[in-house]
């Protein structure tokens, strides 16, 4: 399911197969079994929760807002037009019922769950009395817990925070960053485990370090020491090890690991000796390997690489392109 043209599309794969089945931008999507939930604007009533099941026109679930956008009003800045943005997609638990972020006349912007039906959509916590809590970046920790993160009272200190959808259930996991934006991102899971991003310092200028957690406090801690590494890119899973681009005093921006039997991280090889940069972007996993692109500043080449998380296992794969 996409957005094209200012219609909603739907696509099997095939040309036969993709087809327009409602008008209007739509975006943040989630399912529930066999039906589709989005966010869709209209002129009856504006940005607001629709479902589809492919038999029939797309129905409002409930009117969240009425006279006004209860999930398109903007969220951080960001337009709801802009489909490009997953963090804020609803996320189905058990398939049971969807949490999403949306607004009532009478709240700001808070956790709220569905089970498709207009009685059982409502707001599982106002996590922020004051001001909006804006919860974002849904993931699943388990079967019945969602972890995110969202701003309680007290200014701009985004924290980590879990739910099982009930107003019981969702409470902070623990204050990261106190008086200040932990920066909660890039989650990734790796043999059951959880990580993601964070922030301990001043916003603007500390630096990011992996963390990890079981949805407790004692279980949540900083792996990378801030002091001498700075995350630059999601964590990625490879094998029995996570890979990702980081920034070392003595070695620059390169390819580092994590090891979760060893506890440690370390450079997995120094493309760019020294404390140069290397460069390094567009990561993914094919089969036991990682790919990834380097770009010279000599040759204004942009290389393409595989590593199996070793320096002997990392060479070059072939020319992909010249910047120009």
């Amino acid at each position: 399911y996409f957005s094209a043209g200012g219609k909603c599309w739907s696509s099997d794969g095939t040309e036969e197969g993709t087809v327009a089945f409602s008008d209007g931008h739509c975006t943040y999507f989630g399912s529930l079994g066999d039906t589709l939930f989005f966010a869709t604007d209209s002129e009856d009533y504006g940005w607001e929760l629709h479902s589809y099941d492919g038999s029939s026109e797309p129905v409002i679930v409930k009117d969240i807002w009425d006279e006004e956008n209860g999930l398109g009003d903007p969220m951080d800045g960001i337009d709801p037009n802009n489909i490009n943005t997953p963090q804020l997609w609803p996320i189905s638990v058990n398939d049971e019922f969807l949490l999403f972020t949306a607004r009532n006349e009478s709240s700001n912007n808070e956790l709220w769950r569905t089970d498709g039906t207009e009685d059982g959509t409502y707001m599982v916590k106002d996590i922020n009395t004051n001001e909006d809590s804006y919860p974002s970046h849904f993931f699943p920790l388990d079967e019945d817990r969602v972890l995110f993160r969202a701003q309680p009272n007290g200014g701009n200190n985004r924290q980590l925070w879990i739910t099982d959808g009930t107003e019981v259930g969702t409470y902070r996991v623990k204050d990261i960053n106190p008086g200040d934006d932990a920066l909660i991102d890039w989650f990734t899971k790796h043999n059951d485990q959880v990580y993601f991003m964070a922030k301990t310092g001043d916003y603007s200028d500390s630096p990011r370090e992996l963390w990890t957690t079981d949805g407790t406090q004692a279980g949540t801690y900083a792996i990378t020491n801030p002091a001498d590494f700075h995350l630059l890119s999601p964590a990625v899973p490879l094998g029995d090890i996570l890979i990702f681009e980081g920034h070392s005093v003595e070695y620059g921006e390169e390819l580092y690991k994590y090891n979760p039997a060893t506890n440690e991280t370390s450079l997995v090889v120094d493309m760019e000796p020294g404390s140069d940069d290397s460069q390094i972007s567009t990561k993914f996993i094919v089969g036991n390997d990682l790919f990834f692109t380097k770009y010279n500043d000599t040759t204004y080449a942009v290389k393409m690489y595989k590593t199996d998380g070793t320096a002997e296992g990392t060479s070059e794969f072939f020319l992909s392109l010249i910047h120009i």
